[in-house]
């Protein structure tokens, strides 16, 4: 697995840059990345595992933990709730292919 940036659509960016200065929480969802699970058994179980094995590894870089999560086991992807350093640390995962922000703004 290359050390690769997932991509972020814009609106998590801006979400994320809005609440910098702010301790406030940001809602995205993650997809994993079709080659983070190299084994034959890449099924819902293995999602979790590989979320669960993320999120842990997050937590212990940011010394904070995600106020919710929600992994969705057929789709290869989860949803968080979480500190916006939380976030931004999850984007950097190797194992993170792409994220969105789970809520839109009014435009």
């Amino acid at each position: 697995m290359r050390n690769r940036r997932a991509k972020a659509d814009p609106e998590l960016m801006r979400q994320l840059d809005a609440v910098a200065a702010r301790d406030q929480s940001v809602e995205a969802v993650f997809t994993l990345r079709p080659d983070a699970s190299p084994r034959a058994d890449s099924g819902p179980e293995r999602t979790e595992e590989i979320a669960s094995r993320v999120l842990a590894r997050v937590k212990e870089r940011v010394g904070l933990d995600a106020d919710q999560v929600n992994i969705f086991h057929h789709f290869s992807s989860f949803a968080v709730c979480a500190p916006a350093c939380f976030v931004r640390e999850l984007l950097t995962q190797p194992e993170i292919a792409s994220a969105m922000a789970n809520r839109r703004s009014d435009p």
